[in-house]
């Protein structure tokens, strides 16, 4: 089914999620800065002609590409896979989204990320998906990480001052070292290959 919303071209916000819409066509609406369109069927959508958009919400659909290049205002993004093992998303470019505050991208089939161009990322859950390496050393201000059920073998903690929330289970660690994230609350490091793991000054509540 089709949702028609061309004439609608002074719309900021679309809320169409938990319908069966297998095409949403929004490159009429270029005023729009937030859409939600979770839990539909869809396979593509094109936000290439919205430059205005700040917030996208598409996860739990059937699509296997995301094109935000031309989204410079994008603060938001979050595609959550429907299954890791059915597809979803191989690969995303972000480096034209220096303003992106929160990425939700799990379940997805992706093996690598670029996260040097944004510098203002504060939550990443990049969970399930076949990452070997994440670097976030260009992310000082996130507070909230989740990386579970990857390939991970190290991840380097050190540039984040205010890291609250780790959840890293399911990986290859070898070695955790935490000891700097004094304002710590949560902790999962379950189910790694942990010999090492430091957790002086915090957290105060940990799942190993």
């Amino acid at each position: 089914t089709m949702l028609d919303i061309s004439p609608k071209t002074n719309w900021e916000l679309l809320e169409c999620g938990g319908n069966q819409l297998t095409l949403l066509d929004v490159s009429q609406n270029v005023n729009l800065k937030s859409i939600n369109c979770l839990y539909n069927l869809l396979t593509t959508i094109d936000v290439s002609m919205l430059p205005n958009l700040e917030e996208l919400q598409c996860g739990r659909n059937l699509i296997t590409a995301i094109d935000v290049t031309q989204n410079p205002n994008l603060k938001e993004l979050s595609y959550t896979g429907i299954d890791s093992t059915t597809g979803g998303l191989t690969e995303i470019d972000l480096t034209q989204n220096p303003l992106l505050e929160d990425l939700f991208i799990s379940y997805n089939s992706l093996t690598t990320i670029d996260l040097s161009q944004n510098s203002l990322l504060q939550s990443l859950n990049i969970g399930q998906n076949q990452l070997t390496i994440l670097d976030i050393s260009q992310n000082p201000l996130m507070h909230t990480l989740s990386f579970n059920a990857n390939q991970i073998t190290t991840i380097d903690l050190s540039h984040q001052n205010s890291l609250g929330f780790l959840n890293c289970n399911s990986n290859l660690l070898a070695d955790l070292d935490i000891s700097m994230h004094t304002g710590m609350t949560y902790l999962n490091c379950s189910f790694n290959e942990l010999t090492s793991l430091n957790i002086k000054n915090g957290p105060f509540n940990i799942n190993t």
